[in-house]
């Protein structure tokens, strides 16, 4: 087992090793004063009682995420048994900057949480399995055919937006209900983005650069808040007091799903392969999630969208 810990360990080193090849020094110092300033925050916020749980409880949410979304658990299966114990140790290393923070400040029961948290997830063992032509349903066609990360991203998670939709509607009464609801859409729809798309799909805006990337994050700012607008409406009937709850994480996402469209055109190669871009897309989520933080994460989408245009001008020079 401990040799088959060191493979694993050593493969996960060079693609560690990989990505810092492909970040580049200026990204990484930005990468690395960003995430400084993420834990300086987050060390700041469990100072109090108030946030300890919440933060803590954010973390293992996006640890379940990354347990459900991963695409090697067959490969861990094969090659380590158990192979609950390797998810173990990457979610740990996760979540060691959060465990160093509420060690200094004596969190004991909430740490106990997040080591039961930890512990619990490895076990999770969830695979959504639905046939392909079940998600073509009339609700695809209501999205506009130019917003086609939309129509690929709400035919793949279709149950699983229609489900936390649903269920934080049912639910408006309790206070978390709808902020939870918009968090976890939020974060799925984030991810419609990760995915790359071919030259011709660029062409057909028949747009220069800067027309194409303003006119793709207008019109998903548009659709993003259609969806949220009942949610938010609902909760303000419900929560007159805590109205700005809701707004706040609007804003956030948004902010969020900005930035991981410029970094996706910031980045976009013809031949589709990019090594940057999911570690990217990690630190804009972490730096998004926090409302302090925000406006750090919309001054580096532009930074990246004029990358965008510089990286894209070559390919769509006749639009220019």
């Amino acid at each position: 087992m401990i040799f088959q810990f060191g493979n694993i360990l050593r493969l996960r080193c060079k693609r560690f090793l990989r990505f810092l090849y492909f970040l580049g020094i200026f990204r990484l110092l930005v990468v690395f004063g960003l995430t400084m300033l993420l834990l300086s925050v987050i060390y700041v916020l469990i100072s109090t009682e108030k946030n300890v749980y919440l933060i803590a409880s954010l973390q293992l949410l996006v640890c379940l995420m990354i347990h459900i979304k991963r695409k090697d658990k067959n490969f861990l299966r094969i090659h380590i048994s158990p192979f609950k114990i390797s998810c173990l140790i990457e979610y740990l290393v996760i979540s060691l900057p959060l465990i160093i923070c509420l060690l200094i400040h004596g969190r004991w029961l909430v740490l106990l949480y997040m080591a039961v948290g930890i512990l619990f997830i490895p076990t999770i063992n969830l695979t959504i399995r639905i046939r392909r032509k079940s998600f073509n349903t009339s609700m695809q066609k209501l999205i506009p055919s130019d917003l086609y990360e939309w129509k690929a991203g709400v035919r793949k998670n279709l149950f699983i937006l229609l489900a936390v939709y649903g269920l934080g509607i049912c639910l408006v009464c309790f206070t978390v209900a709808i902020p939870v609801a918009i968090f976890i859409t939020g974060l799925v729809v984030a991810d419609f983005f990760i995915p790359g798309e071919s030259w011709p799909m660029l062409l057909s805006f028949e747009k220069a650069p800067e027309k194409m990337l303003l006119y793709k994050i207008r019109r998903h700012f548009l659709l993003y808040a259609i969806c949220n607008l009942p949610l938010i409406v609902l909760f303000i009937l419900f929560h007159q007091d805590l109205w700005y709850i809701p707004f706040i994480e609007f804003l956030s996402l948004s902010s969020i799903h900005i930035y991981m469209i410029t970094v996706k055109f910031a980045c976009f190669r013809i031949d589709g392969n990019n090594h940057v871009n999911y570690a990217l897309y990690l630190t804009g989520i972490f730096i998004g999630l926090i409302p302090v933080t925000t406006p750090f994460l919309l001054l580096i989408s532009v930074y990246f969208f004029q990358k965008a245009c510089t990286n894209l001008k070559p390919l769509l020079y006749d639009y220019n």
